[in-house]
């Protein structure tokens, strides 16, 4: 976060954001289980798009990429280009919490944090090009544990 931001913009910033990751949570969490997707995708892309929107006002282009970035996956699947997984949705969340960590605290841990802004937009861009597994890996479960030693 920039020194010079404005404080009343700042904190407005942050309750927005506050708002709009829990209306995240909320639909990651719903779609699994969610019979017509199709609403719930709607409400995860305007939320990432609010969060664009207020982390642009404040000037927090890092921010305003990572959201941009969760925003471009849900408009895909809106699109019915691209399916929403469990392991997606794992990282999506983790996306979230992350903005909302780096969203909620001062200007000297968003510093010391930002650089791992790269690394999420990574993660959201691979699976958007597909490439995470459908699910999260399991333990190999054919393979029996090793007999205790006699």
């Amino acid at each position: 976060m920039s020194e010079g931001l404005d404080e009343e913009l700042l904190l407005l910033f942050r309750e927005e954001a506050v708002i709009q990751i829990a209306a995240l949570t909320e639909a990651l969490v719903a779609l699994e289980d969610a019979a017509d997707r199709r609403p719930v995708l709607d409400n995860l892309m305007r939320a990432a798009h609010s969060l664009k929107g207020a982390a642009q006002i404040v000037g927090l282009t890092p921010l305003v990429k990572l959201a941009h970035t969760m925003e471009d996956l849900f408009v895909a699947a809106l699109a019915g280009t691209l399916e929403v997984t469990p392991a997606a949705v794992d990282v999506l969340l983790g996306a979230s919490d992350f903005f909302a960590e780096l969203s909620a605290g001062d200007t000297a841990s968003f510093n010391q944090r930002a650089p791992e802004i790269p690394g999420w937009i990574t993660k959201l861009a691979d699976i958007r090009a597909g490439r995470l597994p459908e699910s999260a890996p399991a333990a190999d479960a054919a393979t029996p544990a090793p007999a205790p030693a006699p």
